[in-house]
């Protein structure tokens, strides 16, 4: 069974823009090579994570979260932060439920077109992506445009903690 039809979730040459910028996009700091690797664990976790959410087929579904979780601690944890924009507020902890709710926010949305505001800042053991994105809320048709932030933190070179703060936002009818 089909989680979500590949046309519908986003517009998938804004999310190649998007994922094309991140790889582009120098860091805001200077940092040393051994952090470069926490930007390269991202900009491989994204794509794979949106053609898990998007795979049809629950076997193939399932073999492609494998490998995405495998880059996560196993008590990882998701915590978006917005008390105003449903379904996006919330907490996960651990891989399975982070995985469900990373799920469950990509099938609240159509038309995803998310952007990189500016450069990425890549700490010690933190990268946090500074974004714009807009799209359509599944449950209403209301488009949406929020900006906020995304930060990952690491252990041990895995995501242990993922965090979107929406900053602002706006739904327009």
């Amino acid at each position: 069974m089909c989680l979500i039809t590949q046309t519908n979730i986003m517009n998938q040459p804004a999310v190649d823009q998007y994922v094309d910028n991140l790889k582009s996009c120098p860091p805001s700091t200077d940092v040393e090579n051994d952090n470069q690797e926490l930007m390269a664990i991202i900009n491989r976790q994204l794509p794979l994570i949106i053609a898990a959410v998007k795979e049809c087929d629950s076997t193939q579904r399932s073999l492609k979260w494998e490998s995405i979780v495998t880059e996560w601690t196993e008590d990882v944890q998701y915590v978006c932060q917005s008390d105003t924009l449903e379904p996006f507020g919330g907490t996960a902890t651990g891989r399975n439920d982070v995985r469900k709710k990373i799920e469950q926010n990509f099938l609240a949305l159509e038309d995803q077109r998310p952007e990189v505001l500016k450069a990425p800042e890549i700490g010690s053991n933190s990268v946090t992506l500074h974004i714009r994105e807009e799209g359509v809320l599944r449950a209403t048709q209301e488009r949406y445009v929020i900006t906020g932030s995304q930060s990952f933190e690491f252990k041990e070179n895995r995501i242990s903690r993922m965090e979107l703060l929406i900053q602002s936002h706006e739904t327009i009818n």
